[in-house]
């Protein structure tokens, strides 16, 4: 049997990273604003980006960030990141 990312709860936890970090902006304006590592990211997708590297097996901010920029503009942003972000934690898992 084939066990789908969106079954596993990797997928479940990474989604909960990126439902705070998207709340978080809710409350607070200035998280809008660049972040200090890369003046194109806001701050509170930098923060995402963070929490979730440090989920994953290793660290690997510029995969995740990457990741993120793929799922940007889509529709579905919250679930194309979360799955690609998935799909990256059982990569470097299985490394």
């Amino acid at each position: 049997m084939i066990k789908l990312a969106i079954d596993t709860k990797e997928y479940k936890e990474i989604g909960k990273i990126i439902s705070k970090g998207l709340k978080r902006r809710e409350t607070d304006d200035s998280l809008y604003q660049p972040s200090e590592e890369d003046k194109l990211i806001p701050k509170y997708v930098m923060m995402m980006i963070k929490d979730i590297s440090d989920y994953m097996p290793e660290p690997c901010v510029e995969e995740v960030t990457r990741h993120e920029q793929y799922a940007m503009g889509h529709v579905d942003y919250f679930s194309k990141f979360n799955l690609y972000c998935t799909r990256l934690y059982f990569e470097l898992k299985n490394k």
